[in-house]
């Protein structure tokens, strides 16, 4: 099976694979004030980069390959046969910049759902197990088995317990406290 994909960046590189499986990734490097040029980005072996229409013509890829990246790029017509060999790097080099930059990659990294358990815990008011696996989207023995394996064995935190109106209610309680 031939594996097929364009992905994006900015600045309107564009990153072929020469090799199997067929791959194109398609970097728009972001353009800023930037005082130093952005280095170009890793390639894997049998990779190349061409940054204009004029580098993709001088590419030397293959029918087959151009066949492939046309058809991998989000909505366009897919076709069978090449036709004219220059049309077609035209079209795709002008497809290639019609492509949406993509989104920022965040350096932010998403919460894990224990983390997010813990942060919970940690508020004034506490949390039940069943908000908590409304909120995990886990099953109420599932958060029980945290409390009791995770927080208390493996990462030391000793938890409380109270009867309130809403139910039994949990919080973490601090070194010291």
């Amino acid at each position: 099976m031939v594996e097929q994909s364009v992905s994006g960046f900015t600045d309107r590189d564009c990153r072929v694979n020469q090799g199997e499986p067929i791959h194109a990734h398609l970097h728009h490097r972001q353009q800023g004030n930037h005082s130093l040029p952005q280095p170009p980005p890793e390639l894997d072996e049998g990779e190349i980069l061409v940054a204009s229409n004029n580098e993709l013509h001088a590419a030397q890829l293959s029918s087959k390959r151009l066949l492939t990246l046309w058809n991998a790029l989000p909505g366009v017509e897919k076709r069978k046969r090449v036709g004219d060999r220059d049309t077609l790097i035209n079209q795709l080099w002008s497809a290639i910049e019609l492509l949406p930059d993509p989104e920022p990659q965040s350096d932010a990294k998403r919460t894990s759902k224990q983390e997010d358990v813990i942060a919970m815990l940690r508020r004034s008011q506490g949390v039940t197990v069943e908000e908590l696996a409304t909120a995990t989207g886990w099953q109420c023995h599932t958060v029980r088995g945290l409390f009791s394996g995770t927080l208390k064995k493996k990462l030391g935190l000793t938890l409380a317990s109270a009867k309130e109106e809403r139910g039994r209610v949990y919080r973490i309680v601090e070194a010291g406290a």
